[in-house]
């Protein structure tokens, strides 16, 4: 497993556990959510991420949105944050974020590189006009405000994203080189736009759409059509809920969605781990040697000391082993794979677990791991 894909891996585990988070507090308050974008399209297309995609994104109708944003806060632990652009300094995006303040990332697509902390979305759905004359007049004015919006914050657009008109890659590569964002207050842009958006009752037109997503007016969906009283989709080994018509929604967004793209048409955020990052990996040696009741009492042991806990099997260990292994570990990887890892210099401090079979690597093996840029603790029951 190469540098990235290991990486990705970590950071999708970490955007994961915000998912159920937020999912469990929408649950409890009876507040309707859908996976949404590629989110949606990696749980019909792989029951879970898409294999390179880098975020979590989920759409609410504008008033549970709004709900969760006033609950949502006091029920985070303290390492999480909801971000918002009425609440938080220098973020001015009309959809909210719930980010691990324990793990920062690097957008290096950015220019300079933007850092913030591991993140998933969570976009507000609105009324969209039926369609005619009032949807095309709707459509100029929310391009306006958007635009002045963007303006207002160029400094934060990437400079390149897939599916980027070559208009508005040229409106954005002027718009820094003119530095037009000092003209502009990115705060008062927001609250305009998201006033327009707000003005269209769903109920009365029978359409919503996410106006603060990457898709736009391509995202308007007839409401009984498209998302009806929803549906469960398997993400990640849970069940989430997405739109009754995941066909009619992913096939609008991506066309031919069940075919993956080639390699140089994938989009991701281009993101990079910090190294400063404080997120914790436990490594947890499995010989053919160790009793399954000892591995699994070491297993718990990790959990409650790690962020995230690798069971390394070494040859010769069960599937029936394995089985029990997986369903407690984050990853179950092989030992040697986990030293192809190591080399490729993993960005946080990993402590090698041991349970009562005393098993340790050598005083050699840790310095390997040291050279390569894994610091190492063992820690023992």
């Amino acid at each position: 497993m190469d540098k990235r894909n290991h990486r990705l891996k970590f950071l999708q585990h970490l955007q994961f556990n915000l998912l159920k988070v937020v999912v469990a507090v929408c649950e409890e308050n009876d507040l309707t959510y859908y996976l949404s974008g590629g989110s949606l399209l990696g749980a019909v297309r792989h029951k879970g991420f898409i294999p390179w995609d880098d975020d979590i994104d989920i759409d609410m109708p504008r008033k549970d949105y709004d709900q969760l944003l006033k609950i949502l806060p006091s029920k985070l632990p303290q390492y999480m944050e909801l971000a918002t652009y009425k609440a938080t300094s220098d973020y001015h995006l009309l959809s909210s974020q719930v980010w691990n303040k324990k793990v920062n990332v690097e957008f290096i697509q950015n220019d300079p590189p933007m850092v913030k902390p591991c993140w998933i979305d969570i976009f507000p759905l609105d009324g969209a006009p039926k369609e005619g004359f009032g949807r095309r007049l709707w459509k100029m004015k929310l391009r306006f405000f958007e635009s002045m919006w963007g303006f207002s914050r160029i400094e934060e657009a990437t400079d390149s994203h897939l599916g980027r008109s070559h208009v508005r890659q040229f409106a954005i590569s002027a718009g820094k080189q003119l530095h037009i964002n000092r003209f502009l207050d990115p705060n008062k842009w927001s609250s305009r736009w998201e006033k327009a958006l707000k003005k269209t009752d769903s109920r009365v037109t029978g359409y919503l759409f996410s106006g603060a997503g990457a898709y736009k007016f391509n995202s308007i969906y007839n409401i009984k059509h498209t998302y009806g009283k929803g549906a469960k989709y398997e993400y990640e080994g849970s069940l989430q809920n997405g739109p009754a018509n995941a066909n009619s929604y992913l096939r609008k967004m991506y066309g031919d969605y069940m075919a993956p793209p080639p390699k140089d048409q994938r989009n991701w955020h281009g993101t990079r781990f910090i190294s400063e990052s404080q997120f914790l990996c436990g490594y947890f040696p499995i010989s053919a040697e160790s009793s399954l009741p000892e591995i699994l009492r070491g297993l718990e042991q990790a959990k409650n000391q790690c962020d995230y806990v690798m069971a390394g099997v070494e040859k010769g260990v069960s599937d029936h082993t394995i089985s029990q292994v997986s369903k407690l570990a984050d990853e179950v990887i092989d030992s040697v794979e986990f030293q192809n890892m190591a080399a490729a210099s993993v960005p946080f401090e990993v402590i090698f677990l041991t349970n009562t079979t005393n098993l340790e690597y050598s005083d050699a093996a840790k310095s390997e791991y040291k050279r390569a840029g894994v610091s190492t603790v063992n820690v023992t029951d």
